[in-house]
């Protein structure tokens, strides 16, 4: 699966359920959310005991794509095409240099 694949699914999902209404903040603010989810699944993984490590995982990786279909969605409503923009920032970064204490 494609970033635009995603992209697509949160146009036609947005559109099918009148969410491509909402203003740009709107969706930032669940972004921030989703975002916040993973945390809480992240926390979860984490301390999952071997037994349930598995399905703490799945639902980890569920909040992580609920965060990169909610950009999607972002990029939809301020029409930005997200693979574009990724190919531009990739080589940006590419020749980029950070401080040793950025590489977390």
């Amino acid at each position: 699966m494609t970033l635009d694949e995603i992209c697509q699914n949160a146009r036609q999902l947005s559109v099918a359920h009148g969410w491509d209404q909402a203003d740009s903040a709107a969706r930032m603010l669940h972004v921030v959310a989703e975002a916040g989810e993973v945390a809480d699944a992240l926390t979860a993984y984490q301390q999952a005991s071997a037994d349930d490590r598995a399905s703490a995982r799945v639902a980890l990786g569920h909040e992580i794509f609920d965060v990169i279909w909610n950009l999607c969605a972002l990029a939809n409503a301020t029409d930005i095409d997200v693979e574009s923009a990724a190919r531009m920032k990739m080589a940006i970064n590419a020749d980029r240099t950070w401080p040793s204490s950025a590489a977390i």
